[in-house]
């Protein structure tokens, strides 16, 4: 299937500790919060997600549960910045508001930071090279691997093209948006098919205890693990940790097959581990 229109939305996460959770969203990060209803909207300050379009939305309930680190639920949510001079300027600025990163890598497609929440939420944020550039295996497949991230070439090439946020950097400061999500899940070959057939993706990745999918031939709108959730207790609502994460369908290529044209514009399925998924217009 070829659902090229299709691409992921605002992520919601349920916090215990929301006072905290904002403290790291808005001061470490940079992201603008906007309270309704109970809920905290978080978008970019600057460029093409400001304004009521968020990334995350944060659900604050200090009874909710912690999740077995076992079970399915969120691996990581990865933040889309436009190209590596916003990669940079955000490493640079995180870096300075003593944000410690997890790890870095270059994935061959893409160049990611990897960091946490307080909350142990798992967070990527990566530029994507562009696609002329991807490399692809003897069976069309699109290669990626685990290499890695040339920090001293990023930073320069920031230097050279954008002195003035090498200057004064800024997190996010071309704008960004949710660009895929990484889950843990239990029964890998479960996972796969409903993503397949109920939602439409392609298989672009599949080894072993993971696989890789998406619309319209990217690299991947949704990842799918085993590392850690093999056999282990699916996802439980009112958790804290992921709450819902959004596909949005303009065309409603994928909602129009799973709700009748009269039934307005958004539906709500969930995954075999019980993960629930919005789909919009």
């Amino acid at each position: 299937m070829n659902k090229k229109s299709i691409s992921l939305g605002a992520l919601v996460l349920r916090v215990r500790d929301l006072d905290s959770m904002l403290s790291f969203y808005e001061g470490d990060l940079g992201l603008k919060g906007n309270r309704i209803d109970g809920k905290v909207l978080l978008a970019p300050k600057e460029g093409r997600s400001s304004g009521d379009k968020p990334l995350l939305i944060l659900i604050g309930d200090s009874n909710a549960a912690s999740p077995q680190e076992y079970s399915a639920g969120l691996y990581h949510l990865a933040v889309l910045v436009p190209n590596r001079e916003s990669l940079a300027s955000t490493f640079l600025a995180l870096g300075s508001n003593g944000v410690y990163f997890e790890g870095f890598a270059d994935h061959i497609v893409s160049e990611s930071l990897y960091l946490r929440d307080p909350e142990g939420n798992g967070i990527e944020i990566y530029r994507d090279r562009p696609r002329d550039e991807w490399l692809f295996d003897s069976k069309g497949k699109i290669a990626m691997d685990t290499r890695p991230l040339d920090i001293d070439s990023m930073i320069l090439e920031l230097s050279k093209n954008a002195p003035e946020l090498k200057a004064r950097p800024q997190p996010f400061a071309l704008g960004a948006r949710i660009g895929h999500i990484h889950l843990k899940v239990t029964d890998l070959d479960a996972s796969k098919k409903f993503y397949q057939e109920k939602l439409g993706m392609d298989i672009v990745v599949d080894v072993t205890g993971a696989c890789f999918l998406s619309y319209g031939g990217y690299h991947h709108h949704v990842g799918l693990n085993t590392w850690q959730s093999l056999g282990g207790p699916h996802h439980s609502a009112g958790n804290a940790g992921l709450e819902s994460f959004t596909l949005e369908d303009p065309e409603r290529q994928l909602l129009d097959e799973l709700v009748d044209k009269s039934d307005g514009k958004a539906a709500t399925v969930l995954d075999p581990d019980g993960m629930k998924i919005n789909i919009v217009s």
